[in-house]
């Protein structure tokens, strides 16, 4: 079960990977790369869930959170360039995790610095976001 873990996470960090690069060319995810990010990270949440990697489950949650206020909320104020950093991130971190555990090393790595980063951008996002709704709300209101 270990190995199967192993190798379908590889899978879904490769798939990601790509999704990044062709992404950062257009300088930004649009609703299928958020989707299929969405997906991943939900995937590998739960199956790290279930090996008990902790770790992995956390980060790869707080992930998850982010891309679905972007598929929920679709908000026009995105920081594209932390975006891309703080992905490419996760994957690193979800990368030297797996090589830990195929080598039998301790996956003990506390990701508290990556898990605030992640917490901070999600909360820079809602509030940057939060004017544009309320605008559009206002809006609405005058037409009416």
């Amino acid at each position: 079960m270990l190995d199967m873990f192993i190798f379908e996470t590889i899978q879904l960090i490769e798939q990601l990977e790509q999704i990044i690069l062709a992404s950062e060319k257009v300088n930004g995810f649009d609703l299928h790369a958020i989707n299929e990010i969405f997906r991943t990270m939900h995937t590998i949440k739960g199956s790290s869930a279930m090996m008990i990697f902790n770790n992995i489950s956390t980060v790869s949650h707080s992930m998850e959170d982010i891309f679905y206020f972007l598929r929920e909320e679709n908000p026009e104020n995105i920081e594209w360039s932390k975006l891309f950093d703080l992905v490419l991130e996760v994957v690193d971190y979800i990368k030297d995790e797996i090589n830990k555990i195929k080598n039998g090393d301790d996956t003990a790595t506390s990701p508290e610095k990556l898990l605030e980063e992640l917490k901070n951008y999600l909360f820079s996002l809602k509030s940057q976001n939060k004017s544009t709704s309320i605008e559009q709300g206002k809006q609405t209101e005058e037409k009416t």
